[in-house]
């Protein structure tokens, strides 16, 4: 008997005080021979000590049980171990389990405290749950964590528990300058994704010498507490996206609770809070030059340690995890590829400047005109004049990847759902630090109204959050609309730069065509300017024309010419509902 495990040992230490006062209920164990055997069993039963470090011994000192209240948990948990218990409780009780009035006449010789005042706290500290919640107090059926027990039963790790040998060592974190380790308490910290944010709090862990018991925030929460008490670990809890204001809970016996949220989520709490940013160029540098160990190449994206950590060792930031509303554009060409009027040219200009300076441009201004490193920028102007073609060259001038919202898989009919679809989007965004376009965005960017009805109230809830989290956005934000009008205006405030797209005069039409025709093209001088100067084309429409002249030349099997354009031209028309321009050229 001397070679059995803990658990065995504590089971048997168990059945030595419960066989007695169930030998006196069944009147003996004639009919259950099982017990008679265990009873024989108990003979040879000697003294042992369960090592300090283990489980069991975690429980019993971190509720300061007693020997006989430490063995009332293994009664309980017997149905675990032998299903005979089980069969013998559902003869006493019809229940499957024992219940608090069988304990209670059991065990009431055994504990100073009555028997279902100790089981009910037991229940609190989530040490035990309630079968279910039918009948009295008396009658209800009690069973150990189940999770709990595992460990106790074997001494078998959870998937979610990471013990201290496998979690970071601080040292090999890359942490801001002058950086202070969190005490052993509870710790909240926010970031974007790939910042660090679990990291850092499972090498605090391992610093204190504990492991991390990673949690979610659900109605048994609670019952964490006991679980890291006999793991010797902390609690971790990642806080769902939400915009309503979380708690965070306490756990009972004053375990601490280690804690991640957004950079933007509001969280009540009285725990140390600590923001992890993303690093500013010096960082950026210092730890590129530590992971390749150049000094040259690095990033000029506003990247989390995480993902900059990628990049340097070459990895693919580009991810599946991506909402499924989010798609990646081409982001190519040069502003040569442009065929805008000077002004807007201008204003493209300025723009590409306020994202590569992004920055820097705060070192350089008074602290009450520091802006935001988030740029935002809306396109209006008429379809098809070249709004999301200009997002592809200035992501391709930034030499940044680019991607599209499609606001059909954003919006949702759902309350909060909206919200919630696009809060995923933008953190997302921030993490990689990508361009992200809104087409169309007067969609989502309407007027408020006045409150008519419920629809009104949560339409307006909607374009209130928008406008918060624009605030707080911190990648570039590119909206394009040909419905400016529609735009709340309190929106347009909020951009840093208001581009209006005009449709183009006969100069920058002539330009569109030439970037369109294929260099095998057959046409004169002067059909050319006809087309310029006749056709009142936007540059979509231009390019619509020109796809479809040069699939009649392939029909033909000739290179494309006048008269396929002509038909292109008079096939556009039709569907404007409008007359083509007379005359030749």
């Amino acid at each position: 008997m001397m070679d059995l495990a803990p658990f065995k040992l504590h089971f048997y230490q168990m059945l030595r005080l419960a066989l007695p006062a169930l030998e006196e209920q069944l009147g003996g164990f004639q009919e259950l021979p099982f017990l008679e055997a265990y009873q024989q069993e108990l003979s040879d039963l000697r003294p042992f000590k369960t090592p300090f470090a283990h489980p069991i011994m975690r429980l019993k000192e971190g509720l300061n049980l007693t020997d006989e209240e430490l063995a009332l948990v293994f009664l309980i948990g017997s149905v675990e171990e032998d299903v005979r218990f089980s069969a013998l409780f559902e003869g006493l009780t019809g229940q499957g389990y024992p219940t608090v009035g069988l304990l209670e006449q059991w065990w009431q010789d055994y504990t100073p405290l009555p028997v279902r005042h100790l089981l009910e706290q037991w229940v609190r500290l989530g040490l035990l749950r309630f079968v279910h919640q039918e009948g009295t107090r008396l009658q209800r059926p009690v069973c150990v964590q189940p999770e709990l027990w595992e460990v106790l039963r074997d001494h078998s790790t959870l998937e979610r528990h990471l013990p201290e040998s496998r979690l970071p060592v601080l040292s090999e974190l890359f942490l801001p300058e002058g950086f202070r380790l969190p005490a052993l308490q509870d710790v909240l910290v926010s970031g974007v994704r790939h910042s660090g944010r679990k990291t850092l709090l499972q090498a605090t862990a391992r610093q204190h010498q504990k492991g991390i018991l990673l949690c979610d925030l659900t109605d048994t929460f609670h019952e964490n507490a006991l679980l890291a008490v006999v793991l010797d670990a902390v609690p971790l809890v990642k806080l769902p996206q939400s915009q309503d204001t979380l708690k965070l809970p306490e756990l009972p016996l004053g375990i601490p609770v280690f804690a991640v949220s957004s950079q933007h989520q509001s969280v009540q709490t009285r725990a140390h809070r600590v923001v992890l940013n993303k690093p500013a160029p010096s960082e950026r540098q210092r730890i590129w030059q530590q992971v390749t160990g150049q000094t040259g190449g690095i990033t000029h994206r506003r990247l989390p340690t995480g993902n900059l950590i990628r990049q340097a060792r070459g990895e693919d930031l580009r991810t599946s995890a991506l909402h499924p509303s989010v798609n990646a554009l081409p982001s190519s060409g040069s502003h040569q590829d442009l065929a805008l009027p000077e002004t807007v040219m201008q204003d493209l200009r300025l723009l590409e400047a306020r994202c590569r300076f992004r920055e820097q441009l705060g070192e350089h201004l008074p602290e009450v005109l520091v802006p935001p490193v988030g740029v935002k920028a809306l396109f209006s102007g008429p379809s098809g004049t070249g709004k999301t073609l200009t997002a592809r060259v200035l992501a391709g001038v930034l030499d940044m990847p680019l991607y599209r919202v499609d606001l059909s898989r954003v919006v949702s009919k759902f309350i909060g759902e909206t919200e919630k679809n696009l809060d995923e989007v933008f953190e997302q965004a921030e993490s990689e630090d990508v361009i992200l376009l809104l087409d169309e965005g007067d969609a989502l960017l309407t007027q408020r109204t006045a409150v008519g009805n419920a629809n009104d109230r949560y339409a307006n809830l909607e374009t209130n959050y928008l406008l918060q989290r624009l605030e707080h956005y911190q990648g570039i934000l590119l909206i394009t609309t040909n419905a400016a009008d529609r735009i709340d205006t309190a929106f347009q405030r909020r951009m840093d730069l208001v581009i209006d797209f005009p449709c183009p005069r006969a100069a920058e039409r002539e330009r569109i065509w030439k970037l369109h025709l294929p260099a095998s093209h057959q046409l004169r001088p002067a059909e050319l300017d006809f087309l310029a100067e006749q056709c009142d084309f936007t540059g979509g429409q231009i390019r619509n024309v020109v796809l479809q002249a040069t699939l009649l030349g392939l029909q033909e099997g000739v290179p494309l010419q006048f008269q396929h354009l002509q038909h292109a031209v008079q096939r556009e028309y039709r569907q404007m509902g409008q007359h083509p321009p007379t005359g030749e050229p």
